[in-house]
């Protein structure tokens, strides 16, 4: 006995789309990265940050008022969480974020893509005085 195939259905339409359907979307591409900065104003705080795009989670720890910056590159929107947010301080590329007046304790704070934020101005060269 032979074989044969008999295909139900209609035919492949691999990489088509019908009229009307609306076109795949298209992933935003990836920003560059930037490296923010957690640094602990008060002993005792715990940190979480994770990427909003990949849901990944960056870094967590404790810190405590004299443990150097933690630096973390991120790509971006991300957000932060503690059990004291007012009592962290956080740079992004060096840049200082101050934190919305109204949180404190567990409230979670959403920070931009930092491609959407401006670069910090650079510094001022110091002018030499000269003496006569």
């Amino acid at each position: 006995m032979g074989s044969f195939f008999y295909q139900v259905g209609p035919p492949n339409k691999a990489g088509r789309t019908e009229p009307g359907t609306p076109p795949p979307t298209v992933a935003k591409p990836p920003g560059r990265l930037h490296q923010v900065g957690i640094k602990a104003l008060q002993s005792g705080v715990s940190y979480h940050l994770r990427e909003l795009d990949s849901h990944e989670e960056r870094a967590s720890g404790l810190l405590q008022a004299r443990d150097p910056e933690v630096r973390v590159m991120v790509r971006g929107e991300f957000v932060l969480e503690s059990n004291a947010i007012e009592n962290l301080s956080v740079r992004i590329d060096g840049v200082t974020f101050g934190l919305p007046a109204d949180t404190f304790g567990r409230t979670p704070v959403k920070f931009p893509d930092p491609i959407t934020v401006p670069p910090a101005a650079p510094a001022k060269p110091a002018a030499a005085k000269r003496s006569r």
